[in-house]
């Protein structure tokens, strides 16, 4: 067998052990949501806009309507603002490919110079899974934020 022919193979029986292994030993759902709604959560906290971007759905909704402003948008508030978001409850229902929390939320913002707190007793987020590469090479489906109900009378005070 020629060296060339050879180290192909091999690269390729490697990929594919790779592959099965991540397939077989990757993490199971709700710890792969907790995890990511965990590290978008500390990135949100440093203003890092781009580790709250990836858990979000390129079609975000709130309240059933698509989120005002897109992407830039809100990534410009990460940047600005640093929210600090608390998740009473962090672990999620899943049901196929859609999984839910169901939880009071408190977000922190700084607005103006002063800190301002707000507490929403009942948000539920919704994830869905979507499709995505695993180290840029594997197809695979992540778990992304899809949509966020939250009281409709507390609305307003996400834009205040």
């Amino acid at each position: 067998m020629k060296p060339t022919i050879l180290g192909v193979t091999i690269v390729l029986v490697v990929l594919v052990g790779l592959k099965v292994g991540l397939s077989v030993g990757g993490s199971d759902d709700k710890q792969q949501i907790r995890t990511a709604l965990k590290e978008a959560i500390e990135a949100g906290k440093d203003g890092k806009a781009g580790g709250v971007i990836d858990l979000l759905s390129k079609h975000i909704k709130v309240n059933s309507q698509e989120a005002p402003g897109g992407m830039s948008d809100i990534a410009d508030f990460v940047k600005k603002q640093k929210p600090d978001v608390e998740v009473e409850n962090q672990e999620p229902i899943v049901t196929g490919e859609e999984a839910r929390i169901t939880s009071p939320v408190t977000l922190t913002v700084n607005f103006l110079g002063q800190t301002r707190r707000i507490r929403y007793q009942t948000v539920t987020l919704t994830f869905s899974k979507e499709g995505g590469m695993k180290w840029l090479v594997f197809p695979s489906k992540v778990w992304k934020l899809s949509e966020v109900q939250l009281p409709a009378d507390q609305l307003p005070d996400i834009v205040n």
